[in-house]
């Protein structure tokens, strides 16, 4: 909604949990906000509830990022590949508009969650 001020530092925004072979897409509401200081990760499961977390034996997850100055084109941000085995943190500044997750060759773990957070810079 244009014109309105959040003044909340921080937002989580969770995707639903979908399969290792689903590339996830999450719009961000956060752009107007002033939020640009985002931290995306990514947790594993091994079913469709997320209600049993698993730990992948091999594969990536890789990040890319919708801005506002680059829409609709979707951008590699800085260590942009997390090893499923050992997940890690992506972070990066820009008014983000989605944020993409896409997974390749994971093993063991049948779901999977995107996970972002926005914050104030």
């Amino acid at each position: 909604m244009s014109g309105v001020h959040d003044d909340t530092p921080r937002s989580t925004k969770e995707s639903a949990i979908s399969t290792v072979a689903t590339t996830i897409t999450l719009t961000l509401d956060d752009v107007a906000a002033g939020k640009s200081h985002c931290f995306a990760g990514v947790r594993f499961f091994a079913d469709s509830s997320g209600s049993t977390p698993a730990t992948p034996g091999a594969g990536t997850v890789t990040i890319t990022v919708e801005t506002s100055p680059t829409a609709p084109v979707f951008e590699a941000v800085p260590s942009n590949v997390i090893t499923a085995a050992t997940p890690t943190t992506v972070n990066w500044g820009a008014p983000t508009k989605r944020v993409r997750a896409t997974p390749d060759s994971i093993t063991v773990a049948t779901h999977y969650q995107l996970v972002v957070d926005s914050m104030k810079d």
